[in-house]
């Protein structure tokens, strides 16, 4: 039987996390969409047509996804959405933190290091209201390994 998804945010430090997104309770997460970033720069070379594409080697992975939360009112969805942004736990410091996706199969990954997520209203209709989530991330492990 299917749980469906679950993300969880936990920030380094000692911040609480933060659940974006739990089909289980009536969310619906739109999977996710991993992407590599490279890290590339341009330099003209005199004379030629074109320029040179060199890339660095610190790539930054980062995985989007897509919540659409049903609030039940239209003024809880209005509070909801004028508020969550600011819900996101700030990582103190240098600290980095770990992104929870438990999978509709039952499998738990962790994207290690992760950033603050950025956090996009794409939609509010009525009492729903849909958010954009984006981290930038180091790896994908099996294990819980908060620093």
């Amino acid at each position: 039987m299917s749980q469906g998804f679950q993300h969880i945010f936990y920030p380094g430090g000692s911040g609480s996390p933060i659940t974006l997104g739990d089909d289980a309770i009536g969310d619906r997460i739109d999977g996710g969409l991993p992407q590599n970033n490279p890290n590339v720069e341009r330099r003209p070379i005199a004379g030629a047509a074109y320029s040179a594409v060199i890339e660095h080697l610190n790539d930054s992975p980062s995985f989007t996804w897509r919540v659409d939360y049903d609030k039940g009112t239209l003024d809880a969805a209005t509070a909801f959405r004028l508020t969550h942004p600011q819900s996101i736990p700030v990582l103190p410091g240098l600290a980095q933190g770990i992104l929870q996706i438990l999978c509709d199969d039952g499998i738990t990954y962790f994207l290690q290091n992760c950033s603050r997520p950025k956090v996009r209203c794409v939609s509010y209709v009525g009492q729903n209201v849909v958010f954009e989530y984006t981290v930038h991330f180091g790896q994908v492990t099996d294990t819980f390994n908060i620093v």
